[in-house]
């Protein structure tokens, strides 16, 4: 199988499968429903409702399914937080007993049936009502243009207007469909830990301009993931507009005349590359692009893929030395289909558990989407994962109590959809000032790791690291009391 099969054969398993495309689907729907109701008698009339981001650009991978619904209010001028939609928008999903995490001053954040993680989004409908029965590309034209119009007179507001334009945002990646090459690139930065301000739609419009640069040159998903990275390994070089729905004449002068720039595709006035972001991506992102980019030469010169070591990064899972008290095993769990974690107790995290578990769940895909058909490989692979994991914090071992009885854990389900998942508990803050929840005592304990049996609910065997370098000792002094008494007799 070439290099550039192997790839796409990794990416295409990112894709969410039928299950979590209903469930989706009535998540949605739901979500929709209950907006139109709650704002049926406001003043804030709803127009539309819409599900963008990467689930409306069918770029999801299923590892991590989170999904932006952008609400289209008419009468609402941005900003929303001096209107207080943003406000209206909260209190919407706590009157629905959601989940809620966070607002900011552009969006909602809950989550649905501990499934997905939704962004709700407001946006200003700047169609006339006096033009019904538009088709769906000719309404996206019509908000675009009555967009601009609006931000002539408030250029300094182009930020404020990025929901209100996300359907041309939408609009602009289906008509490229280079959604394979882009589930590749979502996968590499989620396995990474690379998070920052946009840092997803960045990602995903380098992808698309290295496409675009590739496709020219007859090349393949190989090769256009190896454009990618060399974009990232030279950031401030970067130049990159698109005139899908505005001419370069319309980008302001001061941006062109001094690079880098990645103009939004849908806002002549919006720079991605600012002066933040850029400093992230410097310090961050370019020295993984070039581990990559090495890895990378490294399987074409042998003709093959390592997954483990190209997707798996001690950068994504650092966080985790602040965790203690580690413990993991496999169990049953057919009802959940996507990586997620469960807090316990009260206790706050100290660093962000929704990143730590996509990354472990990357680091598993990479590890067994080879063997779909394999289960006892597929658990010797986990096995090689936990064993990584295990040299990351040091001290991660079996307990003799219960999951629940951690801080947190980690239910990370296997990518052949049967049933299994890989589970991973622990404590968090420092381990050198809590005292040990097994032993009693805060002196430093064996590292061990627990693999369970994937036919039982709990089980298996652990490794002592301390009990085998015991028996080992005990091997060896034997056999030296043997071979003497041997020596003596031949005497």
């Amino acid at each position: 199988m070439s290099l550039s099969s192997q790839l796409k054969q990794l990416a295409d398993g990112l894709d969410p499968d039928r299950t979590i495309i209903q469930a989706t689907k009535h998540c949605v729907g739901d979500i929709r429903t209950k907006l139109r109701d709650y704002f049926k008698y406001t003043d804030a009339v709803v127009h539309r409702v819409r599900p963008l981001g990467s689930y409306g650009k069918k770029t999801s991978v299923f590892l991590s399914m989170d999904i932006d619904i952008v609400v289209y209010f008419n009468d609402i001028e941005p900003p929303f937080t001096e209107n207080g939609l943003i406000d209206r928008l909260e209190g919407f999903v706590r009157n629905f007993d959601f989940a809620f995490e966070h607002s900011t001053n552009k969006s909602v954040s809950f989550r649905y049936d501990n499934q997905f993680s939704i962004d709700l989004l407001p946006a200003t409908n700047f169609i006339p009502r006096n033009m019904p029965g538009l088709s769906n590309s000719e309404r996206i034209w019509e908000q675009v243009k009555a967009a601009y119009k609006y931000l002539k007179g408030k250029p300094r507001q182009y930020k404020d207007l990025s929901s209100s334009l996300s359907e041309a945002t939408v609009s602009f990646q289906k008509k490229r469909n280079f959604h394979t090459l882009i589930r590749l690139v979502k996968f590499w930065r989620l396995a990474h830990g690379i998070r920052f301000f946009a840092c997803s739609y960045i990602m995903e419009l380098l992808a698309v301009s290295a496409a675009e640069g590739s496709r020219n040159n007859g090349r393949d998903i190989f090769e256009e993931f190896r454009a990618f990275l060399e974009l990232l390994t030279e950031p401030t070089r970067i130049a990159i507009y698109w005139t899908d729905f505005y001419r370069r004449e319309d980008i302001p002068p001061d941006i062109l005349a001094s690079p880098p720039y990645l103009m939004d595709p849908s806002n002549p006035y919006n720079n991605l590359l600012n002066e933040v972001v850029l400093l992230q991506i410097e310090e961050f992102v370019v020295p993984i692009a070039c581990s990559t980019l090495k890895h990378l030469d490294e399987a074409e010169q042998y003709e093959a893929i390592d997954f483990s070591e190209l997707f798996f990064s001690m950068q994504g899972l650092k966080e985790c030395h602040k965790g203690h008290n580690y413990i993991t095993d496999c169990r049953r769990d057919p009802n959940n289909y996507m990586p997620y974690y469960i807090q316990h107790t009260d206790n706050k995290p100290t660093f962000p558990l929704k990143g730590l578990v996509i990354s472990l769940s990357t680091c598993q895909y990479a590890a067994t989407f080879k063997e779909r058909c394999n289960r006892n490989r597929k658990r010797s692979n986990w096995k090689e994962l936990t064993a990584k994991f295990a040299r990351v914090v040091k001290k991660f071992r079996q307990s003799g109590k219960d999951h629940e009885m951690r801080d947190v854990t980690y239910c990370i389900p296997s990518c052949l959809n049967d049933g299994d998942a890989l589970y991973i508990s622990h404590n968090w803050g420092s381990r050198e000032n809590e005292l040990d929840d097994d032993s009693g005592t805060d002196e430093p304990t064996e590292s061990r790791v627990l693999i369970g049996d994937l036919r039982n609910d709990i089980g298996g065997v652990e490794m002592d690291t301390s009990e085998c370098c015991a028996s080992f000792c005990a091997c060896l002094f034997v056999l030296a009391g043997l071979i003497f008494a041997l020596v003596w007799f031949l005497n």
